[in-house]
């Protein structure tokens, strides 16, 4: 997972780190919201940038947020979950949010634009055929596989006797989801077990930033940031 930053002037957030998992071995967890396996190369949000109020002002522009990793998840193991939202395996590339713009204002004022969102990574997870997966509770998935984009960063308000408003961030790409089953996945018991898909795999872009409003004698509003592209996701169950 990558860091994020908040500042006056700021900062692109850094990109994840890929990760890696592989599990051999019995894995058993008890309680809410316990998943089997977690793997998680999402990245954070980029800052906010800072206003500007004088005479002319002049608003920062948020920054872009780090692009997510790419995720790879192979189980050869045994995998048991009891609790409910208690997936057997999460793995997950999730984009940062681009940063929000900071306002304005003066006699003249523009506004800041918003910054673009990371792109989510590729996301690859393998069930061997040794490998086996239980979930017992309500809303546990076996294998959950996503990548995401992060949201588009906020254009900056302005007010003035003339203010000019700017664009939003654009959403971020989500990335390929890959998940191929070999191996036994069983979800629910008798009594429990509501929601419990086998596989869940999806790829979904982020929604682009909103655009603040602007005032003034003459003002001219910022445009709404693009909404990012959804990946190919591909699932082979044998």
């Amino acid at each position: 997972v990558c860091p994020w930053r908040e500042g006056g002037e700021p900062t692109r957030a850094a990109a994840a780190s890929v990760g890696v998992v592989v599990n051999p071995v019995a894995a058993s967890t008890f309680g809410l919201s316990a998943n089997g396996i977690l793997a998680d190369a999402g990245c954070g949000p980029a800052g906010a940038a800072g206003s500007g109020f004088v005479i002319v002002g002049n608003a920062d522009a948020g920054r872009t947020g780090g692009n997510g990793a790419s995720v790879a998840v192979r189980n050869y193991g045994s995998i048991i979950t009891t609790g409910n939202y208690s997936d057997g395996i999460v793995a997950q590339s999730i984009g940062g949010s681009g940063g929000d713009a900071g306002a304005s204002g003066g006699l003249v004022a523009f506004g800041g634009g918003g910054g673009g969102a990371g792109n989510g990574g590729l996301v690859y997870v393998t069930n061997d055929a040794t490998g086996t997966i239980t979930t017992r509770g309500d809303d546990a998935v076996g294998i959950t596989a996503q990548s995401i984009g992060g949201g588009g960063g906020r254009s900056g308000a302005s007010v003035g006797i003339a203010a000019l408003g700017a664009g939003s961030g654009p959403g971020g790409d989500a990335g390929t989801v890959t998940v191929y089953n070999d191996g036994a996945i069983a979800t629910g018991a008798a009594t429990t077990g509501d929601r419990g898909h086998g596989i869940m795999a999806q790829s979904i872009g982020g929604g682009g930033g909103s655009g603040r409003g602007t005032g003034g004698l003459v003002a001219l509003g910022g445009q709404g940031g693009a909404g990012g592209a959804a990946g190919t996701v591909h699932v082979d169950n044998d």
